[in-house]
């Protein structure tokens, strides 16, 4: 009785056919079979997106494939209770996609929603001048609630775009690099529901190792529906960010989003950037994460473990831990030239700030009923001395 009623629960969340599960092998593939089995695995990341796929379906990669120049776009959404699940089968490394630098981006999904990815290796390094490149671009458009996107545990490295581009503003410059989430559109307001990244090694990247971005943030400052609609349940725990051109995590357009137990080392290295920050979001919760050696590089106005941005209110930062940064262990700040620019209520406790450089804490702008009490910081006699070299 029991394996009949998980038959028809999987005939329900198919939309009237069961969930399928599907194969696909570098090695030991073929396009013109049928995929379902191993030994009928597809071959190529082209047959996957010429497919529509429906609740509950699996797309297994075979662990120690891999596929150069190429993306991976497939179509269709799940369910929040049945979603679409993208991972690896079989032991070994990691299945790797490494676009060399030939696509835009490596993985990606476009107005879809209810999808797990997890356990993949992502590439996009050019040896020429770096471009505008990405590893994984989520991106949605006068969508709604675009719900249940999580990513797992995925090893995303060597995408090298520029740090900054001449002619294009910074929201620009800051929309490449390792995992990139963009919602776009004036039509219908639309932002993420259950939004999870955890545990991916984010790696030699650049400009950003992982950035949000939104349209729908204009009318933040009056709460306005009509132009601001924040992304809500977004979680972002137990990552590590290294060797990131400029900043590690940019959270935007946020409403109550979790930065938890993340790890920030050599942020900057190319360009201005904290390691992490906050920007339109309310009641961010930033807590029990280490961030390290972010670097100071002349001109720069940036080089902080942590920073509560433009257009927050009652950020809390607690229980984090700050050190060999060059410029400062926090900062809390708003654009003072903007008459509605603002940052309230930011909150700093219960954390450790140890041999970090420049100013350890810093408030610039606009910034009202900061609260900042019971943090430990250990200054050294030379801490005005910036640069420093990680161990």
């Amino acid at each position: 009785m029991k394996l009949l009623s998980g038959f028809f629960l999987a005939i329900m969340a198919g939309g009237g056919l069961p969930a399928a599960i599907y194969h696909l092998d570098s090695r030991a593939g073929d396009d013109a079979r049928d995929g379902r089995t191993p030994e009928t695995a597809w071959r190529s990341p082209g047959r996957v997106n010429a497919t529509t796929f429906g609740p509950g379906d699996r797309i297994l990669l075979r662990a120690g494939s891999v596929w150069e120049g190429g993306q991976l776009r497939p179509l269709g959404s799940g369910t929040p209770d049945a979603p679409i699940r993208l991972d690896r089968y079989g032991e070994g490394a990691a299945p790797a996609l490494h676009g060399r630098g030939r696509v835009p981006w490596v993985l990606g999904l476009e107005n879809q929603e209810c999808w797990e990815i997890a356990n993949l290796e992502l590439t996009n390094f050019t040896a020429g001048p770096p471009q505008r490149h990405r590893a994984v671009e989520i991106r949605a458009r006068d969508f709604g609630w675009v719900r249940h996107i999580h990513l797992r545990n995925l090893a995303i490295h060597d995408v090298n775009a520029v740090a900054d581009y001449t002619n294009d503003g910074d929201t620009i410059a800051k929309s490449f690099g390792g995992i990139v989430t963009m919602i776009e559109g004036s039509g219908r307001p639309t932002a993420w529901d259950d939004l999870l990244v955890a545990g991916c090694h984010i790696r030699d990247t650049g400009p950003m190792g992982m950035v949000m971005l939104s349209s729908w943030m204009a009318g933040h400052r009056e709460n306005d529906p009509q132009t601001w609609f924040p992304s809500r349940r977004v979680v972002i725990r137990g990552n590590t960010f290294e060797r990131i051109a400029r900043n590690g995590l940019l959270v935007r357009g946020g409403g109550a989003p979790l930065i938890e137990r993340n790890y920030f080392r050599e942020c900057g290295r190319l360009g201005s950037g904290n390691a992490m920050f906050v920007f339109h979001c309310d009641d961010a919760l930033i807590q029990f994460n280490e961030s390290c050696f972010t670097k100071y590089n002349p001109g720069d106005s940036d080089a902080a473990g942590f920073d509560s941005d433009y257009n927050c209110r009652r950020s809390v930062f607690q229980c984090n831990c700050s050190h060999d940064n060059d410029h400062g262990f926090m900062l809390i700040c708003s654009q003072g030239s903007r008459a509605n620019g603002f940052n309230d209520g930011t909150i700093v406790r219960y954390s450790i700030s140890e041999n970090d450089g420049g100013n350890l804490i810093r408030i610039s702008g606009t910034v009202t009923n900061a609260l900042i009490h019971n943090n430990t910081l250990f200054a050294k006699r030379d801490m005005a001395k910036l640069r420093r070299t990680p161990p």
